[in-house]
């Protein structure tokens, strides 16, 4: 089903590292809506140190962050043709907490020296429907300044869930 999505130009790959974050420090994404596609996507992230990710929606907005783009898995085609935006360490208040309790929500190491091969890494797959906003939050729960890296696979399509 993927591979048939990233031949329909539709599959966009988000993918950055947030370099030392401080302790219990924040790194976040703003995922901002799409008017009439459900935004299906796939978090994956790992840490230097321990991390913990937490999801909101409907949060309310304060500071954008930095406009951050996509690309599209087709190389060369259609960078920024997505109907949803990205943002960088947006600034937020409120929202509901979706994504406290996820399987694998925990990276990294802990502060224990890190294994050849770098960092735990952890993930979680979800759906945002149209016309909602989304942040991704990424915390910095060790005991020093880390790294955490996200690779966020996504795809839109028209929205077939029971409204």
């Amino acid at each position: 089903y993927l591979h048939d999505i990233v031949h329909q130009k539709a599959m966009y790959t988000i993918s950055h590292t947030f370099l030392a974050v401080a302790p219990n420090g924040f790194a976040r994404m703003r995922i901002k809506k799409s008017a009439t596609h459900a935004v299906h996507f796939e978090i994956n992230y790992n840490a230097d140190l321990k991390c913990r990710l937490k999801t909101y929606s409907a949060p309310t907005i304060t500071g954008n962050g930095t406009l951050f783009q996509p690309f599209n898995r087709v190389i060369g085609y259609g960078n920024g043709t997505q109907g949803f935006q990205v943002y960088l360490n947006p600034t937020f208040t409120g929202g509901i907490l979706r994504g406290n309790d996820f399987i694998g929500s925990e990276a990294g190491t802990g502060g224990q020296a890190t294994r050849a091969g770098g960092g735990r890494a952890g993930g979680v797959e979800s759906v945002i429907l149209p016309n909602q906003e989304y942040i991704i939050e990424f915390q910095n729960v060790g005991n020093a300044a880390s790294d955490i890296g996200v690779i966020i696979n996504c795809y839109e399509k028209p929205n077939d869930f029971p409204v």
